[in-house]
């Protein structure tokens, strides 16, 4: 497959049906930004494909043929960290979601959703540094966070640290401004860019801008760091 013109995001498809692999080629290659550079149905492959071609986004089937995913998930992630993986699947089971996310999968994207939102999810997850999971996982995020972190102060009777990203809550953050808190509360709470400019009558950029600024005055890299660590940033309660 011919690699296009600079600027566009240049994506890898690994899936394991043939009939999904060529519609998703097809729905892709309408988009003017969007070049589908590589494709295959195995994970082997996919490492094999990614070395030579470098894509931008994969979009990682769950079940391809030699069906060892979550492997392949970090090997892919410690050789090529810029590549964005989307994990592409039928499954709804919001704990493996979660696990594929731990292992550096950037979002999930379900089988059944529109062609516009696997165009979207895409766009949103390589441009604006995204994740793209809805918003009954961040509270499933936030739900083991809590639990985790009574159980530490259970045992310890210390206030805890958070375990899953001790670098966050350790730095010394910079403090917000009280709009920039408003829009970190609800980007903890899992809305969207979009959905947070409509909540605040301010345009999607201005939005995205400043959780770019909020990002580095908290440590954290993403959305799910950002809700990881809300509480013992005390986000909500400035």
């Amino acid at each position: 497959m011919i690699e296009k013109s600079q600027g566009h995001i240049r994506i890898l498809i690994a899936e394991a049906q043939d009939v999904l692999r060529c519609g998703l080629i097809s729905i892709l290659d309408q988009q003017h930004d969007l070049d589908v550079i590589a494709q295959t149905s195995s994970c082997k492959q996919t490492l094999s494909l990614t070395t030579t071609h470098n894509p931008d986004v994969i979009l990682l089937d769950l079940t391809l043929t030699d069906n060892n995913s979550q492997a392949y998930i970090s090997q892919l992630k410690t050789h090529w960290p810029n590549c964005k993986i989307l994990i592409f699947t039928l499954s709804t089971d919001k704990d493996l979601h979660l696990r594929f996310l731990q292992y550096g999968a950037v979002g999930i994207v379900l089988k059944n959703q529109s062609a516009e939102l696997i165009c979207k999810a895409i766009r949103s997850v390589y441009l604006y540094n995204e994740l793209w999971i809805d918003r009954s996982l961040i509270a499933e995020i936030w739900k083991q966070h809590v639990q985790l972190t009574d159980m530490a102060q259970t045992k310890n009777s210390v206030p805890a640290v958070n375990q899953s990203n001790p670098s966050a809550a350790l730095l010394s953050p910079e403090p917000l401004t009280p709009r920039e808190n408003q829009i970190a509360c609800l980007s903890a709470e899992g809305l969207t860019a979009r959905q947070i400019g409509k909540k605040l009558f301010i345009c999607e950029k201005t939005v995205r801008n400043q959780l770019t600024i909020i990002y580095r005055k908290l440590n954290v890299k993403n959305q799910i760091e950002l809700a990881i660590n809300s509480i013992a940033l005390n986000l909500c309660e400035q």
